[in-house]
């Protein structure tokens, strides 16, 4: 699972080079993955807004605001690829990740307007399963790669967002929850203050574990079947996993500074 601060948080940070700067300009093979890409990204809204319609019906502005959602980030995963990117083809790893990215987008019509639950907690439970196989897909076919790490690490994280706010906005909880998919966007937050926090971390397994219990969690939470006392209890255990997590990383980064 790439949700969390993982190692692959480092990666982004690196500065890219003079050729990866200038993608589009100076290398003809990676303009093709970016044509690729836009070509995918295209393709895919047809399946997001076939997904989204069957989550709400025909609710012209929930599926505007799923499109607007899909289109957003669109443009930011393109922006993402031309910071950097040296393969000449985005591989089935990146294709599967961009098809949970559908999928997160899909949700995201839900979060204003009551939707199928179970529904919702299927389409979720696709995108954590096919989790497991983008980088397993890409490491091979030798396509692993700086973007596709950020990608699957901000798809992960948009998937928690979409999946709290909707956990909130149903009532199911208090807008407290909402800090439960929060704090991988305030550990970025915090290392552009304290470059320290930039620096690679080790692998370490837990952190995965911590970052599974996390998704997991808010899958889980939006299924009819759970009792409201449960709620609290479940997510006390979470929070205080991920500060666990969290807190380790970054005392182990002041420590290594």
């Amino acid at each position: 699972m790439g949700i969390g601060h993982d190692s692959k948080l480092s990666q982004m940070r690196k500065r890219p080079t003079g050729d990866e700067a200038e993608f589009g300009e100076t290398s003809p093979l990676r303009r093709r993955a970016l044509l690729e890409l836009i070509g995918y990204l295209i393709a895919g809204s047809i399946p997001m807004l076939l997904l989204a319609f069957l989550l709400v019906g025909f609710q012209p502005l929930e599926l505007s605001l799923a499109t607007a959602f899909y289109f957003v980030g669109s443009l930011l995963i393109i922006r993402l690829l031309r910071r950097g990117f040296t393969l000449n083809s985005l591989g089935a790893g990146n294709l599967i990740t961009l098809i949970r990215f559908v999928a997160v987008s899909a949700l995201f019509s839900a979060i204003f307007v009551s939707a199928n639950p179970w529904l919702i907690v299927v389409i979720s439970v696709l995108a954590m399963v096919l989790d497991g196989f983008d980088g397993f897909f890409a490491r091979k076919t030798g396509a692993v790669s700086e973007f596709g790490a950020r990608l699957d690490m901000e798809v992960d994280s948009a998937l928690a967002v979409v999946l709290a706010l909707n956990i909130w906005l149903s009532g199911i909880a208090s807008p407290l929850i909402v800090l439960l998919a929060l704090p991988r966007y305030l550990f970025a937050a915090a290392s552009y203050l304290f470059s320290w926090l930039n620096k690679p971390l080790p692998e370490r397994y837990s952190r995965k574990v911590v970052s599974v219990i996390q998704v997991a969690t808010l899958v889980g939470l939006n299924a009819p079947i759970i009792p409201s006392w449960f709620v609290l209890p479940v997510s006390l255990v979470v929070a205080a996993s991920l500060i666990w997590s969290f807190g380790k990383d970054v005392i182990w980064l002041r420590r290594s500074r």
